[in-house]
Formats: structure tokens, sequence, C-alpha cells
């Protein structure tokens, strides 16, 4: 984790971060943005649940880039690190769902349904 980088993060967050912050402020859930655990910054958390909202070109969204031998030097590194993070978090008690970028723009109802039933509370617009 480089100095900094937290208090850097809360200011900058993505536009899908902060579209899946408001479906949980607006169903009153308690979250931190931009928390660390451990040596990593994750996008929202809440309790021992982490979620992760990933855009799609930059974490190399399964659906839109299935061949790895097409991805670039970014997005190998990126996966890799949310590959370490998932095993992190797992061994250190964490439940993670990620979220696409892509169905957050175009399947918010489906998105927030899997934040409903990770979370146990209702998430709706």
């Amino acid at each position: 984790l480089r100095k900094g980088w937290s208090a850097f993060g809360k200011e900058n967050r993505s536009k899908i971060e902060r579209v899946v912050e408001g479906w949980l402020l607006s169903a009153g859930v308690s979250f931190e943005s931009q928390a660390v655990v451990d040596f990593y910054v994750v996008d929202i958390k809440v309790g021992s649940k982490v979620i992760e909202c990933h855009g799609d070109y930059w974490h190399a969204n399964p659906s839109r880039y299935p061949d790895p031998s097409t991805w670039g030097k970014a997005q190998r590194a990126n996966v890799h690190r949310d590959k370490s993070k998932a095993t992190l978090f797992a061994n250190r008690g964490y439940e993670m769902l990620v979220l696409w970028e892509r169905d957050i723009h175009k399947n918010p109802k489906e998105c927030q349904a899997r934040i409903s039933s990770f979370l146990g509370v209702q998430v709706h617009p």
C-alpha cells in the first residue's frame, strides 16, 4: 500500500463505485469507501464483506475480454492482483462480491439484487 493511497482514493472514486455507494446510502447501509484491508484498498467495505466494482477494461471482464492473450500489461497485472486479493480476503474471513461495470450500467436491478442477497438488506434505487 502506497503512503497516502487511501486518502487519495476516497476523493477519486470511480463513477461505478459512486453509483453503488448511492444504492447503499438509499438503503441505509453503513459502509466504508476505499477501506484498507491489510495492504489492499477495497472499493466498499461493510463489516467483513467487501464489494469490488470492477471496470470492464481495467479488470478484463471475462464476458468482454475472454482471451487473456489479448490483455494488456495493466489488465494482466490487475487480474493477478484481483486473484491475490480474493485469496487473502477468503483467508482472513472476508466475503467478496464483484460487480462489473457493464452490469452496473446495463443491469442495475440484477446488481441490486446481488447486493441485497450478499448483505441481507433490501437495496433498490
